[in-house]
């Protein structure tokens, strides 16, 4: 409001910061030109302005606590954590006994991401840890390892994937299983299997993914691809008449899976309505899992702002109550300090030749390939600063894991 009054009474401190415009009283003035609003703050006078007649015109401030917006704020340049374990993590091992003579034993190994096997298929596993319960003490006791890895660390063991009873859980037979006819439970601690069977396929057609996000990519052969799977891509295209030639080469997560013969990824291109996309020759795709070093992308962000008064926001009597959002890092459990990599629990040989069980990181590799399939956001920055008068803002800045 445009408030005038004698220069010569004018006083600063004549409001107290917070003070609410309950009436004309509390506000400092013979008169309220809208109604009084108990939840507006005052966040001081501004403008000063001397007038003729000994005179001075402000302006007084009152403010409503904002309410918290979540709003685009551009891109930038983020390095994401690298994943160390970036084949499927293994999250279940039920024991396998033998139903006729001359029959192996196994496992059902159930995996954390769809494993696009078929009956029959050639699975790798490798670094299979597990407690086993005890009936007797009722707890879960360390057991024993199967397929663990070499002093190299890269022995991996070829396994037929003889039945399939979900996207995530199959059933493999070895000679050296014998669980002597007993089913006891097991507790996985680490594990880890790969189907190499994914190779890299020809792309033949491209086209606009109409009504959504994308572009739908046509394989020349029946493939095995899974959605949120990563894949590469290497692939030249024209839209329409347009003799320019895009070019796309990176690697892209799986959106969605039409058929055995298409899948949709995002390649960054948007388009308004149906574009024919001609593909050049030579395009290919290969599934590559999830394993990778730290990795840097130019990334969209967006920005949360929290808007806090100290005294009047629930459990917030001060600056120092406000607990700000710390950036995402992974943490090492082992040292307890930040790392760039994910991994999952896995076996090693140490200097003495001894299989040593190795300390998984916060999140691990199976925990960060959930946040990116699923979208999550990640904390990248976030700050305190004062907004109005006593009202603090606190801005989160986030993107998209990846």
């Amino acid at each position: 409001m445009i408030c005038i009054q004698r220069a010569s009474d004018y006083v600063a401190s004549q409001l107290e910061l917070d003070v609410t415009m309950s009436s004309a009283l509390s506000a400092g003035v013979l008169e309220l030109p809208f109604p009084a609003d108990s939840n507006a703050y005052f966040v001081g006078d501004t403008n000063h302005t001397s007038q003729t007649g000994g005179m001075l015109q402000f302006t007084r401030t009152f403010t409503n606590i904002p309410q918290t917006i979540n709003v685009p704020s551009g891109s930038e340049l983020v390095t994401f954590p690298g994943i160390a374990n970036g084949n499927l993590a293994v999250e279940g091992l039920e024991v396998y006994n033998a139903v006729d003579v001359g029959e192996y034993d196994g496992f059902w190994v159930t995996t954390a991401g769809p494993h696009g096997l078929s009956v029959d298929d050639i699975v790798q596993v490798r670094n299979f840890s597990w407690n086993e319960y005890d009936e007797t003490t009722g707890e879960f006791l360390l057991s024993d390892y199967f397929f663990g890895r070499d002093a190299l660390g890269e022995t991996w063991a070829d396994a037929s994937a003889l039945e399939i009873s979900s996207p995530t859980r199959f059933l493999i037979k070895q000679e050296l299983l014998d669980w002597e006819g007993a089913t006891p439970t097991l507790e996985v601690l680490s594990g880890e299997t790969k189907n190499d069977e994914r190779s890299a396929y020809d792309i033949s057609n491209a086209s606009v993914n109409l009504g959504g996000l994308g572009v739908v990519i046509t394989t020349s052969a029946v493939h095995t691809i899974n959605t949120g799977e990563k894949m590469d891509i290497n692939m030249q295209f024209t839209e329409g008449t347009n003799p320019f030639v895009n070019s796309v080469n990176g690697q892209f997560p799986v959106l969605s899976v039409p058929n055995n013969t298409s899948f949709i990824v995002d390649i960054g291109f948007k388009w308004d309505g149906f574009v024919q996309l001609s593909v050049e020759s030579g395009a290919k795709v290969k599934s590559t899992g999830s394993r990778r070093g730290p990795t840097s992308y130019n990334t969209s962000t967006r920005t949360r702002y929290q808007y806090i008064l100290p005294g009047v926001t629930t459990g917030i009597d001060d600056e120092t109550d406000i607990v700000l959002p710390e950036p995402f890092k992974v943490m090492s459990l082992r040292y307890s300090e930040p790392t760039d990599t994910t991994s999952d629990a896995d076996i090693q040989i140490n200097s003495a030749g001894v299989y040593v069980l190795t300390v998984p990181t916060f999140p691990t590799s199976t925990d960060y390939i959930r946040m990116i399939n699923n979208k999550s956001n990640i904390v990248i920055e976030s700050t305190l600063s004062k907004w109005a008068g006593n009202i603090m803002v606190m801005k989160i800045k986030t993107c998209q894991a990846r």
